[in-house]
């Protein structure tokens, strides 16, 4: 097995985040979602001794409006042979 990580990618409008009772909360499971199912995908598994590196920036989409974008990156260990996947 050996230490890799993944990316994952999440743009959630700004109006759905503050309609949210617990928006980090929020998505963060879904960003844990994400990897759980890309790891499967892989074959991989995430470690969960470790916590995710998060950025957080702001954008506007010309049609949805204000956007927060979160990009976390996720430490997995997987089999010595596994070839890269493209980041979602």
């Amino acid at each position: 097995m050996k230490d890799y990580a993944i990316d994952v990618l999440l743009e959630v409008p700004v109006k759905e985040l503050a309609r949210l009772h617990d928006p980090a909360s929020a998505v963060m499971e879904r960003m844990r979602d994400k990897a759980d199912r890309m790891c499967d995908e892989a074959g991989a598994r995430l470690r969960t001794d470790r916590a995710p590196e998060v950025t957080v920036s702001q954008a506007i989409h010309p049609l949805l409006g204000d956007m927060t974008l979160f990009a976390s990156r996720w430490a997995v260990v997987a089999p010595e042979d596994l070839e890269p996947t493209p980041r979602h």
